[in-house]
């Protein structure tokens, strides 16, 4: 999933194992409420049927931005070393 977003690439989650935080931070694609088959098959059905929010999505800069932000190395970095600091 990491590398899909600094891709820009709409993505379709499930919060299984947390995996859909990045549609929190920003509307960057589609979560299903199941992670089964019949909620994939209806979210692709879905999504096939609004192609326009494809391209909407991908080139919503700001929204790229702000998750690309969050789930930067530098920052994870940041927030692990000031973490740290406090049991210390």
């Amino acid at each position: 999933m990491l590398t899909v977003l600094t891709e820009h690439i709409p993505l379709l989650l499930t919060d299984v194992g947390s995996l859909a935080e990045p549609l929190t931070i920003a509307p960057i694609g589609w979560k299903m409420e199941r992670a089964d088959e019949a909620e994939l098959r209806r979210a692709l059905l879905n999504i096939l049927s609004h192609k326009e929010d494809i391209e909407t999505i991908r080139n919503n800069r700001q929204a790229w931005e702000k998750v690309c932000a969050f789930y930067d190395w530098q920052n994870i970095s940041r927030q692990t070393q000031e973490l740290y600091a406090n049991f210390v």
